[in-house]
């Protein structure tokens, strides 16, 4: 097929901007639309990049026609937007303090943070009971059921259960016993 094209009388003396098509190319249309009067496609939105906190998703933007040059610049949907995703935040459970409770129960602590703005799981626990059971608390120990004093010692006690470590801290030794 061959296009054969004139130039109008009125233009003899301008020289055409456009070279004319050769032998191997093909000169078409894009229709009636005309330049700046297509319509824009947009695809839907792909996922968030992240899974817990904020992020950024995007969509496909295509002018209908095929060529973005038929479409209104203006009018363009956006491409990508920041988005915000909380299903993948999961809770950050620090270390357990040491047991409160000296050769008896007590309780433990720790911090639980969020790794994200929002958590959806429940909050792991921050307090537990625990039993200080060291080495010191089997060695020795000492109940005084009678009044303060042991038999023959200066040393005062009240009525109660001592570990080893109660005993040395108010002077008194397992092997005093």
């Amino acid at each position: 097929c061959k296009m054969v094209c004139e130039k109008p009388p009125e233009c003899e003396d301008q020289k055409p901007t456009l070279p004319p098509a050769g032998d191997d190319e093909m000169v078409g249309s894009r229709g009636a639309a005309g330049f700046g009067s297509g319509k824009w496609s947009a695809g839907e939105w792909g996922k968030c990049s992240t899974a817990c906190g904020t992020g950024t998703r995007s969509r496909e933007v295509k002018c209908a026609s095929g060529y973005d040059q038929d479409c209104p610049a203006s009018q363009k949907p956006k491409t990508s937007e920041s988005c915000s995703e909380h299903t993948g935040c999961q809770w950050a459970p620090g270390p357990w303090s040491k047991c409160s409770g000296l050769c008896s129960e007590g309780t433990q602590t720790r911090k639980v943070d969020c790794a994200g703005p929002v958590c959806s799981q429940e909050k792991p626990a921050t307090e537990q009971k625990c039993v200080h059971d060291a080495k010191e608390c089997h060695e020795c120990g000492a109940i005084v059921y009678g009044g303060p004093n042991f038999d023959g010692w200066s040393l005062q006690f009240e009525p109660g259960k001592y570990s080893n470590s109660d005993m040395e801290i108010k002077g008194a030794k397992c092997d005093d016993i």
